[in-house]
């Protein structure tokens, strides 16, 4: 998440987004996919009524599995806020001491803690606060809590729809089922809505039908002559997972490259499109960064990569020695 942030705001320091963590004003949750992304809290409590219900429900079969009974689920709702009210954040370890001690008893060994901590989460109560002094994520009362959602039709979800679109567009509707986990049918009644207002306008790329928000068609930003805009994106970014079809991304011939084994490593981008792959090494104030590009590339290319190594070896307060395979 920190390297994903510094690829997006020039001159980011990680103290920023600690301490943006520390005073709530960024909280940790599950929402799009189900998975853990860094969201504004406002936010979280406008999107988890339109994606926990379905969360929760596409997971029952995990509850029954780890013995996450609706009844002891139904406690645990009530009993967490009240113990972090009264004790403030908490690691997991000490959330399931306290459970414990109200005769809710949950395995802190296995996944049955983290999935019940998580359904707390995504029915909006909790949310994933700073890490203390061991590394431990710690868990905080989201005050006030997210509003109660249901799956509806669909058509609610234009809103978060648009803005998927001011950010990721030119996009079609899969592409935001992909991004956000809903299923492809409320992702088309999303697109409906926006079609009818006049909010979103198709247009045409590589062959395929797309949408872009109204008030972006027709402006295109242009770099300087010479210039190429390139990015290290860490690993499981959301720019590369934000679409269905990812060929305008990751070309078609690299996937395999960039997405296997369950993984998605970390790209490099040129002018918005994967153009290799990197990974680091840190020890101590040391970093060495290596880059794997998939083909050749001239000069205004190795500017940019050498220009985003020393920032990430500022970002992290290391000095770069930088390979370029």
């Amino acid at each position: 998440m920190m390297l994903s942030l510094r690829a997006r705001l020039e001159g980011l320091e990680r103290a920023h987004v600690e301490s943006a963590v520390e005073a709530g004003a960024l909280v940790r949750a599950w929402t799009f996919r189900g998975t853990m992304h860094l969201l504004d809290p406002d936010d979280l409590r406008g999107f988890l009524p339109l994606l926990a219900p379905a969360l929760i429900k596409a997971s029952e079969g995990r509850y029954r599995q780890l013995g996450l009974t609706v009844g002891l689920r139904e406690r645990a709702l009530s009993a967490v806020p009240e113990i972090l009210s009264a004790s403030g954040r908490l690691t997991r370890y000490e959330l399931a001491e306290a459970l414990a001690e109200r005769g809710i008893g949950v395995d802190s060994k296995g996944q049955a803690l983290i999935h019940l901590i998580r359904f707390v989460a995504l029915n909006g109560l909790i949310y994933i606060g700073p890490d203390n002094r061991k590394g431990e994520p710690t868990y905080i009362l989201l005050d006030p809590p997210a509003p109660a959602g249901d799956m509806g039709d669909g058509g609610e979800l234009a809103g978060l729809a648009l803005r998927y679109l001011e950010g990721y567009g030119p996009a079609d509707a899969r592409d935001f089922a992909a991004w956000s986990g809903v299923n492809l049918s409320r992702a088309g009644k999303s697109w409906d809505a926006l079609g009818a207002d006049g909010s979103i306008r198709e247009v045409r790329v590589d062959g395929r039908e797309l949408s872009l928000p109204a008030s972006k068609v027709g402006r295109r930003r242009e770099s300087p002559a010479g210039v190429r805009v390139v990015r290290l994106l860490p690993a499981f970014d959301t720019y590369v997972l934000g679409y269905a079809a990812r060929e305008l991304v990751v070309p078609e011939a690299r996937k395999s490259d960039v997405f296997h084994g369950g993984q998605t490593v970390p790209v490099m981008l040129v002018d918005g499109a994967a153009a290799g792959t990197w990974r680091y090494e840190r020890s101590g104030r040391k970093m060495r960064i290596r880059v794997r590009p998939f083909g050749s590339f001239g000069p205004a290319v190795r500017k940019g990569i050498s220009a985003e190594a020393e920032d990430i070896g500022r970002f992290f307060d290391s000095a770069v020695t930088l390979d370029v395979e």
